[in-house]
This record gives structure tokens, sequence and C-alpha cells, in this order.
């Protein structure tokens, strides 16, 4: 369902780039023969819905369409940076791809994973020749999760650098690692990014979008992004939202350690944002009716929660399922000083909404379930996933009384265990903002019904995938306690409303207790347990998954617009 981002930390020191061996450029060579191609394209295509991001230009001033531009010739880079972290061999093998003699859908599916690899199958390929790499291009291709760990412990003073969500791991001359920080090591990239945001920060009229523009410039140059992070929740007055720099550490699938480069550039919806205001400043309100033991309780992170509601128009870095909706940042130490900001797409909720959950509610709800699925239901389960991840554990005090990170400390579960936390979290607070009147009577039970039909979209992303791992364990344990019940007769799921409250419940203070204790081993065994599919949830995804797009791909017509400003 949500992108919900990765961390910042302050800047780190790294080994001198003189002792550094860099991790080359890697080329496809193919003879003269195609590349690998699938042979089903066709039918992967036909996967994703595809919905052009349009947006009237209309109201915007030609010095803000001036800004604009810039700004999404930036996210290009950033889309590219991106690839580049991943696997230096995408972007040669997509220029094959989209520049050779190869039909138009294979080149349409490739713009749309953004990648040789298909997320719907868990990976699988699709284009060229090589299989994904876990440690991406984070790591030395030779490093593993054990080499990478004893070296943390035999060296505790370098845990800071090595744990940076940027910096790259490299290996010296004599092979030993070493950490190398994202400005040393991407300095081509950094340098365009950075020379565009000060062009724009030059011409804009709006005093808050140049103070971010100059500080996320420097940032993006030494590495520290937390007055940058300030300025970006304080862009209030600027028509333009703009949400820039390495945050996902999904990517990384050895350690969850380090963030990619990602870029979304949109139109605030000013009016839209302001109605929801109330709701960011009840921050505290809502992590107090959390289900934590009070032995257990951390400091309340930052208290600054502001919603932007925005028409997005461009993303760089993005490729397969697509966001709909973040919660920023999520280095807790930033949090602790600013809160985060919760971004609302409603352009891409209203794309998933139409194209994708009211089809998936036909085949797996029953009548009287699916009649209580709304556009505004759908809207605050997701508003509501994405205020969960501010509250709740954050930095944590390990046994020898030393802080942590809950996601340093639950590693390569963390993704899971915080997804299924936001999403339990959203539907615990929603009974609560009911009780309170800020959400009319029915809400509660209407953003029950969309979680329904939401977590037979969201497992269809694989197995593997972090949003589809939450999903799948929380619809198991609710199942359990019977708050999600099977109509074996009619094949249909629906919701038990007397049983829900106490299951949602139950299942938030489990997941809590992880996050709060750092417990690793608690967190594998959780998703061991609950993580594998029901039978009735797999009968369910393939009766409407030759029917359903299993998600949207967007195209930017912005793209061409910005040729005549």
């Amino acid at each position: 369902l949500n992108g919900c981002g990765g961390g910042q930390k302050n800047k780190v020191k790294a080994a001198p780039e003189a002792e550094v061996k860099v991790q080359g450029n890697e080329t496809i060579k193919h003879s003269d023969a195609p590349v690998f191609v699938a042979d089903d394209i066709a039918k992967r295509l036909s996967n994703w819905g595809q919905v052009a991001l349009d947006f009237d230009d209309s109201a915007l001033s030609s010095n803000d369409k001036k800004v604009l531009k810039l700004l999404v010739e930036a996210a290009e880079v950033a889309d590219e940076l991106s690839r580049k972290q991943i696997d230096l061999r995408i972007l040669p093998l997509k220029k094959e791809i989209l520049e050779g003699n190869y039909s138009a859908e294979a080149k349409a599916l490739f713009k749309t994973y953004n990648a040789p690899w298909d997320q719907l199958t868990n990976g699988e390929l699709v284009f060229g020749d090589f299989m994904r790499r876990p440690e991406g291009e984070f790591y030395p291709h030779d490093m593993t999760k054990e080499e990478f760990e004893k070296f943390l412990a035999e060296n505790p003073d370098k845990r800071e650098a090595f744990t940076s969500y940027f910096t790259v791991i490299r290996r010296d001359e004599a092979g030993k690692l070493v950490a190398v920080p994202y400005s040393q090591a991407y300095a081509e990239d950094i340098a365009k990014m950075a020379a565009l945001f000060k062009e724009a920060a030059e011409i804009t009229e709006h005093a808050d979008l140049k103070k971010f523009l100059l500080s996320r410039a420097a940032a993006l140059q030494n590495d520290n992004y937390m007055e940058s992070d300030g300025d970006w929740l304080h862009l209030n007055e600027s028509p333009i939202e703009l949400t820039f720099g390495p945050y996902e550490v999904y990517d990384d699938e050895l350690m969850n350690y380090k963030a990619i480069f990602e870029a979304y550039v949109a139109i605030k919806d000013q009016e839209a944002s302001r109605q929801l205001a109330k709701i960011g400043t009840m921050m505290e309100e809502l992590d107090n009716n959390f289900p934590m033991k009070p032995e257990l309780k951390t400091p309340m992170r930052g208290l600054g929660s502001p919603i932007s509601v925005v028409t997005n128009v461009y993303c760089g870095g993005c490729g397969g399922v697509q966001t709909v909706a973040f919660n920023l940042p999520n280095d807790e130490v930033t949090r602790a000083k600013f809160g985060s900001k919760k971004v609302m797409m409603r352009n891409l909720m209203d794309a998933k909404y139409k194209a994708i959950l009211l089809p998936i509610a036909d085949y797996t709800l029953t009548d009287e379930e699916k009649a209580l699925i709304t556009p505004d239901s759908f809207f605050q389960f997701i508003l509501l996933h994405e205020v969960a991840h501010g509250l709740g554990p954050g930095l944590i005090t390990r046994p020898d009384g030393s802080q942590s990170d809950v996601n340093k400390e639950l590693k390569e579960t963390y993704p899971a265990i915080e997804e299924a936390k936001a999403d339990i979290g959203g539907m615990h607070s929603v009974a609560y903002l009911e009780e309170k009147g800020i959400y009319p009577a029915g809400s509660t039970r209407a953003v029950w019904a969309s979680s329904l039909a939401g977590a037979f979209r969201t497992v269809r992303f694989g197995a593997e995938e972090a949003h589809s791992k939450a999903v799948s364990s929380s619809f198991n344990f609710i199942m359990e306690k019977g708050g999600y019940v099977y109509d074996a007769e009619k094949k249909r799921f629906y919701v038990d409303a007397e049983k829900m409250g106490a299951a949602v419940k139950d299942l938030l203070a489990v997941l809590l207790e992880l996050e709060a204790k750092g417990d690793y081993e608690g967190a594998k065994a959780f998703l061991a347990k609950y993580g594998p599919m029901k039978p009735e949830m797999v009968e369910a995804i393939a009766s409407f998954q030759d029917h359903v797009p299993a998600d949207i791909a967007p195209s930017y017509p912005i793209l061409e617009k910005m040729k005549n400003w």
C-alpha cells in the first residue's frame, strides 16, 4: 500500500578516498543476438493498469513552472542514481531494451519495473541475464552478512559509519572493509542534483521552498540531512511539494541499512491539507492510546506532524508497485527533534481505488462488506497507516544501557514488523478518532472493510516483499482471533465487528512489544508463524489474479508539458 521511508543520519567519517577500491562499472556485453526477454511479456504487462498522472497546470505561475522543470530534471538524475545503487548493470540493459529492436510491450514493461525483475513474482528474471543481488551495490559482492557483523563486533567504534543510511561499504587496497559516504561514492550525480536545486532556489518566489532547496543541496554534499529534514517539515506555503533524498532501506536486502535515492515532485492541495491539520496535532494522544506496557514505553518522538495532500506529477527512483503515501523521515534522532511528515498522493490513491481495490472487493468480500468501502475510507486507512509510523517505539535502550534504533535491532525483520504495526496502529486509531468525534460515525467499520480488501491487493506483491509479509502476518493473526471471517459457502470474507476491535488491539500490543524490546528472535518467530498465506487467501487471490491489475503503472505528462515552459 505504502512506501514508508528510510531514515536520516548525521554526517559520518570514512576512510580516505585514495585507500578505497572502486566497485567498478559493470556493463552488459552481448553478442549480436538479442538479450533474453521472457516470452510472456504481454501477460505480465496486463498486471499493470496504465495511468497517466496528468494535472491542471493553469493555476501555476510561469515562475513555478520553471522551478518544477528544474526539480523534475533533478528527479531524473535521482532515478538513474537509484538504479546504480541497486545494480550497475541495470542502466546499460535499460538502454539496450529501450533503444533496441524489441517490442513496444517489452519496452513498456521495462519502464514499469525500472529493473529486469518482476516484483510480483518474487524477483523472477524477465530481461537480461543477471539475478538481483541481496547486497545490491551497497556492499562488496564478496562480503557476507556474517563478515559484516563480525567486523562490527570487532570494531565497535566504526558501527555508526558502517550502519549509516548514507555510506556504501567497500574494500581498501588491503581488502579491509571501509565505509564511504554517499557524497564521495556518488559525487558526480550529487553535484548535478545540488546544482539544479541551487538554480531552482535562485528563481523560486516561495521562501520556504528556497530554504529547503538550499539546505537539501548542502545535505547532499555533506551527508548531514537533519537540518534540511526540519526545513522539509516546514514546507507549508509553497504550492510545490518536493520529497527528495535517500530514504527507503528496503532495497538493501542484505542488512536493511542503506537508503536509496528517490524523488517525488508534487502539487500541494492546500485546502485538503489544512482540513487534516487537526489529526497532525493529536500525535501524543494517539501514541498514549496505543496498548503498550508502561515499562516498555519510550519517550514520545517529536510532536510536529504536518500532513500534505498532493497531486503527484513525477517520481524518480520508482518502479514496480507504486507508493501512494509515505511518512518521513524515519531516522529516530531526527524524529525526536522535528517529528515527521505524512504525504498523501491523492491522485495515485484514487487510481488504485478505482482500478484495483473495488474490483478485488467484488471477488473477495461479501456484498454487505463491500458496500462499506468508500474513497474516504480508503484514504483514511492509508492516512492513519502513515500516522502510525510516527507512533510507538523509536529510540530504545539495549540491555547494556546503550541506545539504538528499533530498525537496527530488528535487522531484516524490521520492514515487515514496522509495516504491520502501521497498518494495525492505524486501524486501532480510527476507532479512537471516531469516539472523539474527529471522524463521523461508521468510519471505523468502513476502514476495517477497506483494510480487508486492501490485504488481498497487497499480498500479491510477493512473499518476500515487506508490505506483503506484514499484511499476510496480520491477516492470519486477526483470523485466528475471529476478526476476519471466511464464509466457506459464499467463498467470501467479512469483518466480525464484535471481535475485530479486540483482535486489532491484541495484535498491536504484540508488534509494539517486539519493537520496544528490539526482539529480533521474537520478530523472526512471529513472521515464521503467521507469515505463510492461508489456503483461503490463496484461493481468493487466484479468483481475481487474471482479472484485476496487481498495481498501476504511471506515466508522467509533465515530461512533455515542461518542454514548453
